[in-house]
Formats: structure tokens, sequence, C-alpha cells
């Protein structure tokens, strides 16, 4: 037995308070009888007046006004378990996050470039399970895998380059983040899209990548910005350019596209490389790539369905309400002779 909202069980405190207050005022209502006049004479105004009724009924009363905050706290009894049975396969995104994502070769900036297609992406999914991953010198999992896509669009938008504090671009940690993230035991119906600039400052993406297809995840890549090298801005708090990024020995540092990288990547894991482009041509390629691959059904336990019970307290609220309207407040006198 559980409670849908115990919460509202919290108004059953008023019930002493209503017992008193019909005590009072029961009390207060004798002794204004008793005022009224000669006793006597009031016992036979009142003789076919029943107290015992009258406290019956608002004994009656009280005791369906607490069944009815019962009922009100929604009493469970007894479960289902509902699973959601759908077709598709389990993606990974891995979002560059690094300094260099705030190069502007691309407008507003590579981060928003790849966050708007990693959203567009997502709008995409019927039946695949999504998830999320931020990284620069390091990577986190910011979304399980999930068929809730409006909860990974959420969690998108907060996305920024101070989500992940060590700075660089690891893409061989979010490759073996990904590898931990997907369902373990499966050869197949796994993509990983890693969207980047590719600049691998840190670790040996190809050899993770290897790695990664050795367990039957196909690696897409996208890659953002343009080859050419171009200054990292650094903004105030309201956006305006203080100045452009300088390494420890005050050169200008410059983001630039390394296709060569995530060319390899793609080319050991049976995947493809798409450059981004305004019109996220490339999200329709990927896509339909994705399709193409065969099919798996997964299971999504939504939840635990408890049965409402509220119905069996309900029925005696109502019952006792209806004895106490059809009950009459006074008594049939009896005639003698």
């Amino acid at each position: 037995m559980r409670l849908g909202t115990s919460m509202v069980l919290n108004l059953l405190i008023v019930i002493p308070f209503l017992i008193l207050f019909l005590r009072v005022t029961g009390r207060r209502r004798h002794e204004a009888l008793e005022r009224f006049g000669d006793s006597n004479l009031v016992l036979k105004l009142i003789a076919n007046f029943s107290p015992e009724r009258r406290r019956t009924k608002l004994a009656l009363i009280v005791i369906a006004i607490a069944l009815g905050i019962v009922a009100l706290a929604r009493p469970q009894f007894g479960e289902t378990r509902q699973d959601v049975k759908r077709s598709g396969i389990d993606i990974i995104v891995a979002l560059d996050t690094s300094k260099s994502m705030l190069a502007e070769d691309i407008k507003p900036n590579r981060l928003s470039a790849a966050k708007r297609n990693t959203r567009g992406l997502i709008r995409r999914l019927e039946g695949d399970r999504v998830g999320i991953i931020a990284f620069a010198g390091t990577s986190f999992v910011l979304c399980p895998l999930t068929l809730d896509y409006g909860a990974a669009e959420m969690i998108l938008e907060e996305m920024d380059t101070d989500i992940v504090s060590m700075p660089g671009t690891n893409l061989e940690d979010a490759i073996q983040k990904a590898r931990q993230s997907f369902v373990k035991g499966e050869q197949k119906y796994r993509v990983l899209v890693l969207i980047t600039d590719g600049q691998a400052t840190v670790g040996d993406p190809l050899k993770a990548a290897e790695e990664a297809f050795q367990e039957g995840i196909r690696i897409f890549c996208i890659g953002l910005g343009q080859p050419s090298g171009i200054p990292i801005p650094v903004r105030d708090e309201k956006g305006n350019l203080k100045e452009y990024k300088k390494d420890s020995r005050g050169e200008l540092v410059e983001a630039t596209l390394d296709e060569e990288t995530l060319m390899q990547i793609v080319s050991v894991s049976d995947g493809v490389y798409y450059r981004a482009t305004s019109s996220l041509d490339e999200l329709d390629a990927i896509y339909d790539e994705v399709r193409a691959m065969e099919e798996k059904e997964l299971k999504s336990q939504m939840y635990v369905q408890h049965i409402e019970r509220f119905q069996w307290v309900l029925f005696p609220m109502l019952l006792l309400l209806g004895i106490e309207y059809l009950m009459p407040s006074v008594r049939r006198l009896v005639k003698n002779g």
C-alpha cells in the first residue's frame, strides 16, 4: 500500500479541531436552550428532537470528511509494469567544448554550430536512443542513452566551453567514454557522432577508434570550421571582444580544422566524415546512413504503474454521507391512548 499524494494527509489535522468545534457549539446550544425559559416548557417544545441522532449525523459527517481526505491522498495497492518496445539504434553524440570551439569562422561560433547540428540530429530521430558527451581535455557523460529527446535538448542548451574545466581536446577519451556508455555485450546497432574541429591535443584517437569499431561502434565525424587558422576571441560578460587568445609565450593561438585526423578516425571505424554546413545537409546524410543500418528492438521500461484504489475509500465516504442525509434529526413521537 502506498499513497500517490501523501502530503494531503496533513489535512487530517483539521479533524480534531472540527470535533472540538462541534462539541463547543453543541454545548453553547444547550446553554442557550436553558436560558430560553422554563426547562419543562423547553423539553415539551423539542420533545421530538433527538440529541443522539444529531450526534450520530455529525459523527457520520466527520468520518466522511476524514475518508475524503484519505481518498485525495490516492491510496494505491498493487502495480503493473509497462514496457515500451521501439525499434532503433543507440546514438551517442560527443560534442567538443574546448576553447577552440569559440572560433568564429562559423557564425556565431563553432560551438553554437555544433549545438545546432546536435539539436538537428536529435529532432530527426524516431525511436533511437540518444546520449550526449561533452569533451575537452577530458570528457563527461551529460546525458546517458535515453528516448527522452526533450531532456536531451535541455541538457544540450546548457553546454558551453566552461562545462569541462580541463583544457585541450582529447578525442581518445571522448571515444573511450562513449564505449563505456553503450550497452555491454552488443556488437551492433551503435553509432558515435563526433562533432569537433578535430584538433586532438591529447591521446591517441585512432587507436581508440579501432578499439571502438572492434566492439561494433561506427564513428561518424562532423568537422567544424576551416582548415586555415583563425584566432580565438576572448569576450567579456556582455559579449564584447576583449582580445584574442594567446599561449604562455604571448603568441596568438589559432584554431584550425584538422580534417586529416577526422578522416583517419572514420576510415578505421567504417564511418563517414562530413564538414559542417549552414544547411545541415550532413545531418540528413548521417541519418540516412543510420537508418540503413540493421535496426534492433529497444526495450525502454517506462515506469511501474501503481494501481489507484481511492475508490475503496470514496465509496464508504459517499455511503456515510447518504446515510447522514436520509437520517432524520427528529424522532417519531408515540401518542398514548
